[in-house]
């Protein structure tokens, strides 16, 4: 069966020579097209290449697994209709060596390949988390130790100022926090250098009047929100004096905020005052919207206060002395985090042991080296560059600088050639705590054409996964909470989601529901006392689970057809699975619902 592709997924699929950014929103049919475009590259009729000459990259082993699988399937097809292809047998063989691997999975294959260009022991196996988790530890607990014995003025000075209470727990966060950060980056002693450069106080200020300018846009923000709720059909017209005041006030703090002119400012928000919302009678005015003006309001000035008590503690003249003064408790934080990256990284030596950041780090030593300012490609890196006749990146806005450089170093460089596809959607980006760097997708997205070019952009935003009514739901909601402050993009026509399958069910049977949970419901009266208000959570979902299976109809995967609903066609997402994920399951279970959760818990929770 010959599958429709729309203009958008063909051009993802045939589009050749240049570098491509595929900004594909959630169920556009991502993996397949990207499948399709690996398949029509193998069985291009006139310029046919074999699959190890592609490098794909994904997020997941499982990712990986998938895409791979999917390809081995579609060329046992093209085989079955031409058995005699010898082009089509070759690729049977080298899909089991093909490079369609994680980014840690390809590091692996360049330590194995290149090893001996680094010094690298090639015996070396990957630590375990929990392993690496108290080696970390035993390593922090020398370093701190040693330095304790040492009694330097600095050290002291440094704990002094950043240890919190009895103990030095906070300091070793801390060196930790830093040193994942450095190694987040290509370069990490570089990086950590550039963080006690002689502009570094140029760098604090001129983000911090960034944040301040941005915290009262926000404030004003709120204040213009009330307003407008204030103009609405019985809304508290007479709340809007005081809240036009508050928006006159705010816009003068933030012209003092643009002029950087500390003092004002500070005095400004020390001595401000608000207005009170009028207390005369307002027959007409609905008590909700009167509420909502308050709540909105309260908002505002909670924030106003936070800009003052966080950027505005002190005068300039103090505020200047105590920058300076954090210089060296900063440089020892800093050293300290040299002197325990070196430190843990000759215990792993020791052990022939490697983490996941060691793979990216040698496998960067093995393809360039940093001349200067310049980045110079190694002899390793040109025969990859040569080898390979594109890169493709899944889950690109989940990458970071070391991952962007690595692709770099591997790409069309060596021919002159843009070679490298990225695929992602930067609304789905969740691994900045991990200091992922949705900002290169940013970049890139809006530097990148919409029309034919070296760097084409090309967006994915037919949804094929969901009905019309799923779709608006999901669109609401986030037009109103997404902007660039938050999620990294406007949430407007161009990145909302639209319908892209038919399906046949009235729509009126399959609407978006909100389930509300009231504790006192009376069907929850005789649970109510054996359980917690996480365990009726469930038990209502439980509910809802029966009055769907058997009675509702899905779309069946492999067949297109309605048929039941069946117990694995339900999958419930939680915020965290943390303690939920495991009562949630025992509750179904308990009602008879056959349920599995992937749970984290094992050696570091037993009590041995």
């Amino acid at each position: 069966m010959s599958v429709s592709w729309t203009k958008e997924q063909q051009q993802v699929i045939s589009l050749r020579d240049r570098n491509i950014l595929v900004s594909a929103a959630a169920g556009s049919g991502k993996t397949a097209v990207l499948v399709q475009r690996i398949l029509s590259k193998i069985t291009d009729p006139e310029h046919p290449i074999d699959i190890d000459r592609l490098l794909v990259m994904t997020f997941t082993r499982a990712a990986a697994g998938e895409m791979k699988e999917r390809i081995r399937k579609a060329l046992e097809n093209a085989l079955f209709e031409n058995p005699e292809d010898e082009h089509l047998q070759r690729q049977m063989t080298l899909i089991h060596t093909a490079q369609i691997t994680t980014i840690d999975g390809f590091c692996g294959y360049l330590l194995r390949n290149y090893f001996h260009l680094i010094d690298l022991d090639p015996g070396y196996r990957v630590g375990e988390e929990g392993e690496m988790k108290l080696l970390r530890q035993d390593v922090l607990d020398e370093l701190l130790e040693a330095h304790y014995a040492a009694k330097t003025k600095r050290f002291e000075d440094f704990v002094e100022c950043y240890a919190a209470g009895k103990t030095d727990n906070g300091l070793q966060e801390l060196i930790l926090k830093l040193y994942e950060a450095a190694m987040s980056n290509p370069f990490p002693l570089e990086w950590l250098e550039e963080c006690v450069s002689d502009d570094i106080l140029e760098k604090v200020l001129e983000a911090m009047w960034g944040n301040v300018r941005d915290d009262l846009q926000e404030a004003l923000a709120l204040a213009g929100e009330a307003r407008s709720v204030c103009t609405r059909p019985y809304g508290p017209y007479l709340y809007e004096e005081a809240l036009e005041d508050d928006c006159c006030m705010l816009m003068e703090m933030l012209q003092t905020a643009s002029r950087e002119d500390f003092d004002e400012l500070a005095a400004m928000l020390e001595q401000i005052t608000y207005k009170r919302l009028s207390a005369k009678k307002m027959p007409d005015a609905d008590d909700r919207l009167k509420e909502q003006v308050k709540s909105i309001r309260e908002e505002e000035k909670k924030l106003v206060r936070e800009i003052r008590d966080r950027y505005f503690p002190d005068s300039w003249d103090n505020v200047q002395k105590a920058l300076l003064y954090c210089r060296e408790p900063l440089r020892e934080l800093i050293d300290l985090t040299k002197e325990f990256m070196e430190a843990f990284s000759r215990k792993k030596r020791e052990k022939n042991l490697l983490d996941f950041t060691d793979m990216e780090h040698f496998s960067l030593q093995i393809l360039l080296r940093k001349e200067g300012d310049r980045t110079v490609w190694s002899e390793a890196a040109r025969e990859l560059s040569a080898h390979f006749d594109e890169v493709m990146v899944d889950e690109y806005q989940d990458s970071n600088l070391v991952q962007e450089l690595l692709t770099k170093a591997v790409s069309g460089w060596s021919k002159e050639k843009n070679n490298v596809f990225m695929v992602g959607d930067v609304k789905q980006s969740i691994y900045r705590f991990r200091l992922a760097r949705p900002d290169l997708f940013m970049e890139k997205y809006k530097s990148y054409t919409l029309e034919e070019s070296d760097h084409q952009r090309i967006d994915l935003h037919k949804n094929f996964r969901s009905r019309d009514k799923v779709l608006e739901s999901v669109n609401y909601i986030f037009r109103q909470i997404m902007a660039e402050d938050l999620g990294g993009i406007t949430y407007n026509d161009a990145a909302a989601l639209y319908p892209g399958a038919d399906f046949p069910l009235e729509e009126s049977s399959c609407a978006t529901e909100l389930l509300l949970l009231e504790k006192d419901a009376e069907e929850f009266q005789d649970e109510k006392e054996a359980r917690t208000a996480r365990e009726l959570e469930a038990l209502a979902i439980a509910q809802r689970i029966r009055k769907m299976v058997g009675k509702e109809q899905v779309v069946d995967k492999k067949s297109g057809e309605y048929r039941p609903v069946e117990y694995g066609d339900i999958a419930i997402l939680l915020r965290t699975a943390s303690g939920w994920a495991e009562d949630f399951a025992e509750v179904l279970m308990d009602q008879g619902i056959p349920a599995y959760t992937a749970s984290k818990t094992g050696y570091f929770s037993a009590g041995e």
